[in-house]
């Protein structure tokens, strides 16, 4: 599932050593948001600070991140993602790929993109699945036992500079 909780501070009293703490699980409406950081915050009269406590996305977020913005960029990650189909495995992988959320949004929206499901999660093996299941490259099927995939990957690599392969094993062909 697509969210992030986090944990939001005072930033006066953790400075000095005060940890009274509230827990606000992204996405959710704006006005939480408000009523969580007016509490903190003692209405605005100082700043705050959110630490990440618990989220799925490998997404590198700053203590200082302004909440508000982080919710509407995982409100449009959620939005674009039933647009486009795709799975949570993939939205996974372009975060980890971006570890930014506003930019793993614009990768999605300004480029094409395929994203392929891998067992070991090598270059190699995204080499053959290319190859025998989607048609990369001109190859007679009874040829493949003879082939070294890891030339293959190379080439891929050569005309592709835009491959990752995420640590879930999904890999992203971006052109």
């Amino acid at each position: 599932m697509l969210e992030i909780k986090l944990f939001v501070v005072n930033a006066k009293e953790y400075v000095e050593g005060i940890w009274r703490s509230e827990t606000v699980t992204l996405p959710t409406d704006e006005k939480e948001i408000d009523e969580v950081i007016n509490r903190i915050t003692n209405d605005g009269e100082n700043n705050y600070l959110a630490f990440v406590h618990e989220t799925e996305l490998p997404v590198q977020i700053e203590n200082t991140a302004n909440i508000q913005q982080l919710n509407s960029a995982l409100k449009a990650l959620i939005e674009l993602q039933k647009e486009k189909q795709l799975s949570d495995e993939e939205i996974y992988a372009v975060v980890e790929y971006n570890l930014d959320l506003d930019e793993a949004i614009e990768a999605l929206e300004k480029y094409e993109y395929m994203f392929v499901k891998l067992e070991r999660g090598t270059m190699e093996e995204l080499a053959e699945v290319l190859v025998s299941e989607h048609g990369w490259f001109d190859i007679p099927a009874e040829l493949f036992r003879f082939i070294d995939w890891n030339l293959v990957a190379d080439e891929i690599l050569a005309n592709h500079n835009d491959v990752y392969i995420a640590n879930n094993n999904v890999a992203i062909i971006f052109w």
